[in-house]
């Protein structure tokens, strides 16, 4: 279950930023990370 979580963040993060980032996969790592220690 915890990577569908991660799956569902990554899809609120490209929903609200540019599409352009959510096509860096080491973005998506490092980011989704970071979205994850802020909340």
């Amino acid at each position: 279950m915890g990577y569908s979580s991660v799956i569902q963040a990554e899809i609120l993060v490209c929903n609200f930023s540019e599409r352009q980032i959510c096509e860096n996969e080491e973005w998506e790592n490092e980011k989704i990370r970071e979205i994850f220690r802020k909340t």
